[in-house]
């Protein structure tokens, strides 16, 4: 597999976790995994967003 289909399934394996958690209404942790610290302290009240705007 090359390095641009990597980045690339990469990608699309996270949108697709993305838009499943607002889909089911569930929340993965996907925000917390990549920006646990800037989350937290952005917006603690909205859990399962990738971006507190």
């Amino acid at each position: 597999m090359t390095p641009l289909a990597l980045a690339l399934s990469l990608a699309l394996l996270v949108g697709g976790l993305i838009l499943f958690e607002y889909l089911a209404r569930e929340d993965l942790g996907l925000d917390l995994l990549f920006f646990e610290r800037t989350v937290l302290r952005m917006a603690p009240d909205l859990p399962g967003r990738p971006s507190p705007l």
